[in-house]
């Protein structure tokens, strides 16, 4: 398939420069989530680049796919150090709070307003909601170009994220500033794609949401002032 038939998100799954900066994005939305004894459900997530990171990085993994092929192929990958579900992303056969944190590979056409409530349903601590953005320069391109576009616009997006997950705290980041064909090795390339923006203009953005505050690593003895005796 020729780049100029390809969606954003093909373009970033198939290209090593942005899958990098993909991960890079991940790595940093979720670096506050604690990762020992977490469940993690990854939503729509079958041929996502990032699953082997999601595992590494320490969560109990659930993949979710509602596409039997992709979920094979991450059953391919992942093998034993993962489960699986196949069905719908709106109406997944789960308990409610089955999951301590969530990530979601969003597309356009995806049912967001039902996503949303399931994910409030089935997750108690966070989900992160991983998309094209709409805002950025690669969709400006791709709209001059009259691509197939899978682009969400993220701040009708945060204003449905608010009515559902009413209380929780929000952040933005998204990486991959410059357009696709500046998505590859290279002293001005890199440049301009190196920042982590804290507005959803990358090409790819994110928006996390936490319902609890994170539960911290740092024992009691290491924040206070004076060594704290403790009885026996």
């Amino acid at each position: 398939m020729s780049q100029s038939y390809e969606t954003t998100l093909q373009r970033v799954a198939g290209n090593p420069f942005a899958v990098d900066h993909l991960e890079m994005l991940l790595a940093r939305m979720i670096s506050r989530w604690p990762r020992r004894g977490s469940r993690l459900l990854a939503v729509s997530a079958g041929d996502a680049p990032f699953l082997e990171n999601l595992w590494r990085a320490g969560f109990d993994l659930t993949v979710q796919s509602s596409d039997p092929e992709s979920l094979s192929r991450a059953s391919d990958l992942l093998k034993n150090r993962s489960e699986y579900i196949l069905g719908m992303p709106d109406h997944l056969p789960v308990d409610d709070c089955s999951f301590d944190y969530a990530v979601v590979l969003l597309r356009r056409d995806d049912p967001v307003p039902a996503l949303l409530r399931e994910l409030r349903r089935a997750v108690c601590r966070g989900v992160l909601l991983v998309f094209a953005s709409s805002t950025s320069l690669e969709a400006l391109v791709c709209r001059l170009r009259r691509c197939p576009a899978d682009n969400v616009c993220p701040f009708p997006l945060r204003g449905r994220a608010g009515r559902v997950f009413d209380g929780a705290r929000f952040s933005w980041g998204s990486v991959l500033p410059g357009p696709g064909a500046s998505w590859h090795p290279g002293f001005w390339s890199e440049r301009l794609n190196s920042p982590f923006l804290l507005m959803p203009l990358g090409a790819v953005a994110a928006l996390r949401i936490d319902m609890a505050a994170p539960r911290s690593g740092k024992p009691l003895l290491l924040r206070a002032d004076r060594p704290v005796m403790t009885a026996k």
